[in-house]
């Protein structure tokens, strides 16, 4: 157990009192949003000591991700409920989520050792953490500033997508050439 995946455990944990928090003070926004920032700094710290201090692990590419997509959805369900206009937003996120799993499926059904995720990835992680905490933290944020703030992050997100199409394309070619 390394510190990097002991961080994303607790990261996991955060999850839940997310949405505690998020529920049992809907008017309070900072301490869900206080939350939500503390699990952004976990996630960018477990990075980061991973990288630096050679503790990446097979657990860790599987935990990590799984960490920040279910905080993401968690966050998008919480605040569809809050702003029904941001239930697209949310099934946009499902989508994205949705293709990627089945492409990293096939990799691994294949044979493929999936590599860390890339610096698109990370930044678009990052731009999620943030608008989505100040989102949660203005509780009573107008239409406008909800719209182009969610808009900004789905943007984000659907650059690092694409810029993952060719990276899947080039590992699926690598199995193909490498299979008799």
């Amino acid at each position: 157990m390394t510190i990097p995946n002991c961080l994303t455990i607790l990261r996991l944990l955060l999850v839940p009192a997310f949405l505690g928090v998020f529920f049992a003070f809907p008017q309070e926004g900072i301490w869900a949003a206080g939350i939500l920032l503390l699990s952004g700094a976990t996630d960018v710290l477990d990075g980061w000591i991973a990288r630096k201090f050679h503790q990446t692990s097979q657990l860790g590419k599987i935990l990590d991700p799984f960490a920040d997509k279910l905080t993401q959805l968690s966050v998008c369900v919480c605040l569809a409920i809050r702003h029904k206009e941001f239930i697209i937003i949310l099934c946009l996120l499902i989508l994205k989520e949705f293709i990627m799993l089945i492409a990293g499926f096939h990799l691994i059904r294949k044979g493929v050792k999936l590599p860390s995720s890339k610096w698109f990835g990370k930044v678009s992680t990052v731009v999620f953490y943030l608008v989505m905490t100040y989102i949660v933290y203005e509780v009573d944020i107008s239409n406008f500033w909800l719209a182009l703030l969610a808009w900004t992050a789905v943007v984000f997100a659907a650059a690092a997508f694409l810029q993952y199409i060719p990276e899947y394309l080039k590992l699926r070619a690598q199995v193909k050439k490498d299979t008799p």
